[in-house]
């Protein structure tokens, strides 16, 4: 691939959480110039150690490079010295305790967005959100500034643990309103993927980010379905799932198990809350969700079983912390694995280990066990 490189190229990324900073790496690894803005001190002191804030292979030396040659530059602030060509909007879209998405963080962004920038910015926003916010949120806000803009929706994609491999090669999605925008953000990401996908309008480009998470959520729904109906008829889940895959390309069905992290958890409750407003109420994915929420309150009323319900006895070791291993990360939000944790409280003792996850974290949810003590356990959990 021939990379673009253009001298007057500058992007400032809000929000330097997982996908604003390995964005942000990617692009300055290209040659381009790269500033990122974040409010949290911890993410700030952990950048000032040329450390990333959380686990991603390979991550940190790419990131002391950048940082040492001053490709990628960081502040808690937009710099009010400095012009961008681009400004992208990587900030979290978490659900509040109702349940809801929240948008407050992509208001902020975005106003302080039109404050700085100049007339024929770009602004793209790449975070996960509800139909129709770039429109009916971000747009209002750019148009108060009296600027001219051009305005992009761009979803991350991205798999947690293999971030920077991917940004490499996968399409990088572009919602745009014309033609020119689109060649704006085509001529950027060009920097770093061999292939980018235009799309006919924001709503488009928002909706694909949705479909992509809720799919999947969709069918690990089906496969821990399947795994209850095998069960009232005692027949192995595992046998059915794999031998009934093998060589046999139309079925594929994943291994069933509790469905969590944080976007699995989160994006088909914005896909389900973006429906609401046009007074549908989606079957498929509301059953689907609940299904999996349901998910691990179900394995612990089977592994309670097990104990014969004497919690006040037992001791039980969970080996897993994060919502995934493989690859591996060290991020605990949306994590089956605490939420299973929290159902067995009544335990006589706690214990817990993950090979990624910070000791001082990982004694939070319990007694952290390192494998070279001699200890005997009623349950262990992997």
């Amino acid at each position: 691939m021939t990379k673009i490189k253009r001298s007057n190229q500058t992007v400032c990324i809000i929000g330097l959480g997982y996908v604003g900073l390995t964005l942000g790496v990617a692009l300055a690894r290209s040659g381009i110039k790269v500033h990122g803005v974040e409010i949290n001190d911890d993410v700030i002191n952990s950048l000032d150690n040329f450390q990333a804030h959380f686990s991603e292979k390979g991550l940190n030396q790419i990131l002391q490079n950048t940082i040492k040659s001053n490709a990628l530059t960081y502040s808690k602030e937009i710099p009010k010295s400095k012009k961008f060509s681009y400004y992208i909007i990587t900030v979290g879209t978490p659900l509040n305790e109702e349940g809801l998405p929240r948008t407050d963080m992509i208001e902020r962004s975005t106003a302080q967005i039109s404050k700085h920038m100049d007339d024929n910015s770009v602004v793209i926003l790449r975070s996960t959100v509800v139909l129709g916010t770039t429109r009916e949120t971000i747009e209002p806000i750019l148009k108060r500034s009296k600027k001219k803009y051009m305005l992009a929706m761009c979803p991350e994609r991205t798999l947690e643990g293999r971030a920077l491999e991917e940004l490499s090669n996968l399409p990088q999605i572009i919602g745009a309103d014309n033609v020119q925008t689109a060649q704006k953000c085509s001529e950027l990401f060009q920097n770093i993927t061999p292939k980018t996908t235009i799309v006919s309008s924001w709503e488009t480009a928002e909706l694909i980010k949705l479909v992509d998470n809720t799919s999947r959520d969709l069918s690990f729904a089906f496969s821990n379905e399947i795994a209850k109906i095998s069960s009232l008829f005692g027949v192995d889940v595992y046998e059915v799932i794999n031998k009934g895959k093998a060589d046999y390309s139309r079925t594929n069905l994943p291994l069933p198990g509790p469905v969590g992290g944080p976007c699995l958890e989160k994006d088909p409750h914005i896909l389900s809350y973006s429906s609401k407003k046009k007074n549908f109420h989606p079957p498929i994915t509301n059953a689907s969700r609940q299904i999996n929420e349901d998910q691990v309150r179900d394995i612990a009323v089977i592994l309670k079983n097990r104990l014969n319900n004497e919690l006040s006895q037992s001791k039980v070791l969970f080996c897993g912390l994060a919502f995934k291993g493989i690859p591996e990360t060290d991020d605990l939000r949306g994590s089956m694995g605490i939420k299973l944790i929290d159902e067995f409280q009544n335990c006589k003792n706690i214990y817990v280990y993950d090979p990624v996850v910070k000791k001082i974290t990982a004694e939070k949810y319990g007694k952290f066990f390192d494998f070279q003590q001699e200890q005997s356990f009623d349950l262990i959990l992997l």
